[in-house]
C-alpha cells in the first residue's frame, strides 16, 4: 500500500513539473510571437517584377513571402528573409508573367526555445496585370441605377495616366448633380476652388460613401498646383481636359454620360435636381458618348478670371457636345447658354454633373 502511494506521489509530482514546464514554454512562445506584418507592393513598368516591402515589425527576426497567381489554388513559398546586419525587409520577385495577376502575403517569425514562432499572415495584397492608359477599372461603389434595393454598384474609372505604381483616374460617368458652391455654410464664396463646398464634399462625404477604409487609404494626396490645394478627390482642370496625352484629343473624347441615379437624383434640403440632359432633337442636336448614351454638362475645378486674375464668378465646364464653356455659379443660381441653340436658356438649382478624379496606388485595387 505504501509502495502504491509512493508511486502515485511520484506521478503527480511529474505531472505538476511537466505542466509547469509546458506553461513556461507556452508563455515564452507567446512572448516571442512577432506582430502581424504590413506590406506594400510595387510592380515594374514591364510587369515582370514585383517588389515586396515589409514595414518594420515588432519582435520579428525574419519574414517569409508567399505568392499565388490568379487561378491557382494554393500559395507557394517564395523567399525567407533573415536578418544579416541591417534588417532586410525588401525583396523583388522576378520573371513573372506581365499579363498575370498575383496575390502576395507575408508572415514574420521569431525564435523561442530553438524553434520558430510565426506571426499572423499580413493582409493579402494584389499585384494586378499591367494597367495602361485608357483602361477602365473598378474601384469603390456608388448608387448608379437608382434601384436602392440591390445596393450600390461598382464604380468604373478611366485610367488617364499611369506613373509607376500610381494611377490617375476620372470616373466614367457623372455620378450626381451639384454646383461648385451654394453658400450653404453662410460664408460668401470667393470663387476659388480651395474654398468651395464642392471640394469639401468630395474630400469628405463622397469618400465615406464610395470607399471602404482600406480603399480610402489607397487614394493618394494629390498636389493641385493650379488651385493651391492638396486633395484626395477633385475635379479635372481646364488644362487637363485639353491635354491629348490624357486622352482628350477631341471634343468627343470629353463627352460624359450621367448615371440613371444622377439624372433622377434630388436633394430636398437644397432643392437641387438631377443632372440635366438635352434629349429633344427637335430643338437641337442630341450629343452622345462613344457608348451611345446621351451626354451631359460636367464641372471643372478651374474658375474663370477677370483681367486682374481674380475669379469673376464663373467656372469652366464641359458641355454635352464636349466643348468647353463658362458657367456663372454664384450662390444658388447657375446660368449657361448653348451656342448651337438659337435661344438662350438657363438652369436653376444645379443640374450639372460631378465627375470625380483622383490618384490611387495600384496595390490598392482588389
Amino acid at each position: 500500500m505504501k509502495e502504491i502511494i509512493k508511486r502515485l506521489m511520484v506521478l503527480i509530482l511529474a505531472a505538476v513539473l511537466l505542466a509547469g514546464f509546458t506553461g513556461k514554454t507556452d508563455a515564452a512562445s507567446a512572448k516571442a510571437k512577432p506582430s502581424r506584418p504590413v506590406i506594400s507592393l510595387k510592380r515594374s513598368g514591364n510587369g515582370t517584377e514585383i517588389t515586396v516591402t515589409i514595414n518594420k515589425t515588432s519582435g520579428a527576426e525574419g519574414y517569409r513571402i508567399y505568392l499565388k497567381e490568379s487561378g491557382a489554388e494554393k500559395y507557394k513559398r517564395v523567399k525567407t528573409l533573415k536578418k544579416s546586419g541591417d534588417e532586410v525587409r525588401t525583396y523583388t520577385i522576378k520573371k513573372l508573367d506581365p499579363a498575370g495577376t498575383y496575390q502576395i502575403k507575408v508572415r514574420a517569425y521569431a525564435s523561442a526555445d530553438g524553434k520558430r514562432v510565426w506571426s499572423k499572415y499580413s493582409e493579402v495584397r494584389t499585384a494586378h496585370a499591367d494597367i495602361c492608359k485608357g483602361d477602365i477599372i473598378t474601384f469603390g461603389s456608388y448608387e448608379q441605377d437608382a434601384d436602392f434595393e440591390n445596393g450600390a454598384e461598382p464604380l468604373e474609372w478611366i485610367v488617364l495616366r499611369r506613373d509607376g505604381d500610381k494611377l490617375f483616374l476620372v470616373s466614367v460617368y457623372a455620378l450626381e448633380a451639384g454646383i461648385i458652391d451654394e453658400d450653404e455654410d453662410e460664408v460668401e464664396f470667393d470663387g476659388y476652388w480651395k474654398h468651395s463646398e464642392m471640394r469639401s464634399y468630395l474630400n469628405n462625404s463622397f469618400i465615406s460613401k464610395a470607399f471602404t477604409e482600406e480603399e480610402a487609404a489607397a487614394i493618394a494626396d494629390t498636389e493641385l498646383e493650379d488651385a493651391g490645394t492638396t486633395d484626395k478627390v477633385f475635379l479635372l482642370s481646364l488644362d487637363e481636359v485639353k491635354n491629348a496625352e490624357l486622352g482628350f484629343e477631341k471634343a468627343e473624347d470629353r463627352r460624359c454620360a450621367p448615371t440613371v441615379y444622377a439624372v433622377y437624383w434630388e436633394d430636398e434640403e437644397t432643392e437641387c435636381e438631377g443632372v440635366w440632359i438635352w434629349d429633344d432633337p427637335e430643338f437641337g442636336p442630341v450629343y452622345r458618348t462613344n457608348q451611345g448614351r446621351i451626354s451631359c454638362f460636367w464641372w471643372l475645378r478651374t474658375p474663370c478670371t477677370d483681367r486682374s486674375g481674380k475669379p469673376n464668378g464663373s467656372f469652366y465646364m464641359v458641355r454635352d457636345s464636349g466643348k468647353i464653356t463658362e458657367v456663372r455659379c454664384w450662390g444658388e443660381d447657375v446660368y449657361t447658354g448653348r451656342a448651337d441653340y438659337d435661344e438662350e436658356f438657363y438652369i436653376e438649382d444645379g443640374g450639372f454633373g460631378i465627375r470625380p478624379a483622383m490618384v490611387i496606388a495600384v496595390d490598392g485595387l482588389k
